[in-house]
């Protein structure tokens, strides 16, 4: 089998799996029971881009339904490169199952913290403001002669 973990981006990796199996990105869009190809091209063509600027990655729901319709694909190799393009039989196929399912898990957490810090990152900019307000209000009241 071959490894394939070297292929870095969601977008050569989709470009495979459609390949492999002699669609289109319309056609392959369909197969998976989605309305429009669009977000297949958007990872193609790394339209969109996550905050941090990388291009979109191979999301939870997308991994389902190939895995679902086209069960030979490693999960986590569409997702993250990581291992063989394909799964050898029935035992690794319920292990990547389960593995799918504790990643979902971990990221539901990961988005918990992210969440906690963001709604800490925007309390402890208003405090900012609040103290930068304060001091400019000290520095005003200290800049004014004695008796005004």
């Amino acid at each position: 089998m071959k490894n394939d973990s070297l292929l870095a981006t969601p977008s050569e990796r989709l470009k495979i799996v459609i390949a492999d199996l002699g669609l289109n990105p319309n056609s392959f869009a369909i197969s998976l029971k989605y309305k429009s190809s669009t977000g297949i091209q958007d990872i193609i063509k790394a339209r969109k881009k996550t905050a941090a600027g990388n291009p979109i990655g191979i999301s939870k729901d997308l991994c389902k339904r190939i895995t679902t319709h086209y069960p030979q694909y490693n999960p986590e190799w569409l997702m993250f490169g990581v291992g063989d393009r394909y799964i050898s039989d029935s035992t690794d196929i319920l292990k990547y199952q389960n593995h799918i399912s504790e990643l979902e898990e971990e990221m539901i957490k990961l988005k918990e913290r992210l969440t906690n810090s963001e709604d800490l990152c925007t309390r402890q900019r208003k405090d900012i403001k609040r103290l930068e307000k304060q001091l400019a209000q000290l520095t005003e009241k200290e800049s004014k002669p004695f008796g005004h």
